[in-house]
C-alpha cells in the first residue's frame, strides 16, 4: 500500500513540476515578447520623430541683441569670446568642429554698415550672414535691417530655394544637404540646413558680388520708349511696358544680369518667342519677339550669356527686341541700364 502511495506521489510531483516548468517557460516567453514588442515600438517611433523633427525657429525676440559692434557693448564682447573659441576649435581640424558653440545673436545694421564691415567686426564671413538672412546679392541694402549673426562660420542652404544664389548652393551641395544630420532652421519663413565651415564657391561668389547690369545687345537703337505711345500694332494710345531696340534679325541677345530662367515660351500670340529671367530682389527681365531661344526653364545663366536671337515673332512690325525690367511683377522704366 505504501509503495502504491509513493508511486502516485512521484507521478503527481513530476506532473506538477512539468506544469510549473511549462508555466515558467510561458512566462519567460511572454516577458521576452513584451520586451521586443516595446523595443519594436520605441525604435520606429524614435526614427519617425527624427524624420518629422520640426525646424528650430530663429526669432529676433528670443535672441540676445548686440546694440553696437563695439567692445563697450557687453553682448558684443560675449559674442566675440564665443567666436574666438570656435575659431580655435575649427583650426584643429574637422574632428573638432563638433566642439564649437553654436549661438545666434540679433543686430540691427547701422547706416554706415555693409556686409564687409560687419564681417570685419564679427569675424563671421559675409557669405554666412548673407545666406542666413536671405541677402541675395551685394547690392541689397542692409542699413536699418535686423540681422541674425551666428557664432560659427559656414553657409545656410535653403531647402526650397527660389533665388539664383540659393539654387546654386542647393545644386552644388545637394548630396551633403540630403545626408546631413544637422538640424533644420526656420527663419523668416525659410527653412535652412547649416553647412559648417563651407564657403561660397567661385560661381556662387560671382553671382553674389556682381550686382551690376549690362545691355541685352552689343549696340542699341531705340525704336520705342517706355511709357504711353501710339501702338504701331493696335494704332491706339497704349502704355508700353518696356523698350524696343531695333536690330537685325539674328542679332545675339544677352542676359542683362545673372539669374534663373523662369519662363521660356514659344509662339505666344503677343510676345512670340520670349524669355523671362529671375534675378535677386524680386527683379525679372523680359526678352521678347525672339527668332531663337538658346536656354531652358530652370537653367542658371550668368550676365552676358547669349540666351537667344533677335526676331519678329508674335505681334511685331519688324525685327526688334522688346525688353522689360519688372520689380515684383510690375514693369519699371529700364532706362537706368542704357542711360549711364
Amino acid at each position: 500500500m505504501y509503495q502504491l502511495w509513493l508511486m502516485c506521489f512521484n507521478m503527481s510531483s513530476r506532473s506538477y513540476f512539468r506544469i510549473v516548468k511549462k508555466a515558467s517557460v510561458r512566462a519567460n516567453a511572454l516577458a521576452g515578447l513584451k520586451f521586443f514588442f516595446i523595443l519594436f515600438l520605441s525604435v520606429p517611433f524614435t526614427l519617425f520623430s527624427q524624420e518629422k523633427q520640426q525646424p528650430v525657429k530663429l526669432s529676433f525676440d528670443s535672441l540676445p541683441e548686440i546694440k553696437n559692434l563695439s567692445r563697450t557693448d557687453v553682448i558684443y564682447r560675449q559674442f566675440c569670446q564665443v567666436v574666438d573659441y570656435n575659431a580655435k576649435e575649427a583650426a584643429k581640424g574637422p574632428d573638432y568642429y563638433q566642439n564649437q558653440i553654436e549661438e545666434y545673436y540679433s543686430y540691427t545694421a547701422k547706416e554706415t554698415d555693409d556686409l564687409l564691415s560687419i564681417h570685419a567686426a564679427t569675424g563671421i564671413p559675409y557669405d554666412t550672414i548673407a545666406t542666413l538672412n536671405n541677402i541675395q546679392d551685394n547690392s541689397e541694402k542692409i542699413q536699418n535691417r535686423k540681422l541674425i549673426i551666428p557664432t560659427i562660420k559656414g553657409i545656410y542652404a535653403e531647402l526650397n530655394p527660389t533665388s539664383t544664389l540659393q539654387i546654386l548652393i542647393s545644386r552644388e551641395n545637394a548630396e551633403f544637404v540630403a545626408n546631413s544630420n544637422s538640424p533644420c532652421y526656420n527663419f523668416n519663413g525659410h527653412n535652412y540646413k547649416f553647412l559648417s565651415q563651407k564657403r561660397l564657391s567661385s560661381t556662387q561668389r560671382a553671382f553674389f558680388l556682381d550686382s551690376s547690369m549690362s545691355l541685352p545687345l552689343d549696340s542699341i537703337r531705340i525704336t520705342s520708349e517706355y511709357g504711353y505711345r501710339t501702338s504701331p500694332v493696335y494704332r491706339t494710345w497704349k502704355f508700353h511696358k518696356g523698350v524696343d531696340f531695333g536690330a537685325k534679325e539674328g542679332t545675339q541677345v544677352y542676359a542683362c544680369k545673372g539669374g534663373t530662367v523662369s519662363t521660356c515660351i514659344k509662339n505666344d500670340p503677343i510676345f512670340g518667342n520670349y524669355i523671362i529671367l529671375s534675378h535677386s530682389g524680386g527683379m525679372t527681365s523680359v526678352y521678347a519677339h525672339l527668332s531663337k531661344i538658346f536656354v531652358t526653364k530652370g537653367e542658371i545663366v550668368q550676365k552676358g550669356k547669349v540666351i537667344g536671337l533677335v526676331g519678329q515673332t508674335g505681334k511685331a512690325t519688324g525685327p526688334h527686341l522688346h525688353f522689360e525690367i519688372r520689380q515684383n511683377g510690375i514693369a519699371t522704366d529700364p532706362s537706368f541700364i542704357y542711360e549711364r
